[in-house]
């Protein structure tokens, strides 16, 4: 995480950090494409949370289903 000068990072931005780097592992492993014509296009997913493992929950938008990468 790049260190914010002057003040500590708010929890709204850790949080969006940690999903950042959920969604650019499952990418990179080629869970998600960034390519929109593609059934595993990675906006139609959300991420939900990453367990003491470090597994990432990712939740479809559209079928409710979860994935754990």
């Amino acid at each position: 995480m790049t260190r914010i000068v002057g003040r500590m990072p708010n929890q709204e931005e850790l949080d969006q950090a940690k999903a950042d780097r959920a969604f650019d592992e499952a990418i990179g492993r080629g869970i998600f494409s960034l390519d929109k014509t593609r059934t595993n296009y990675v906006g139609g997913w959300m991420y939900m949370f990453t367990d003491v493992d470090g597994v990432h929950a990712f939740k479809s938008i559209d079928t409710r289903e979860y994935i754990y990468v």
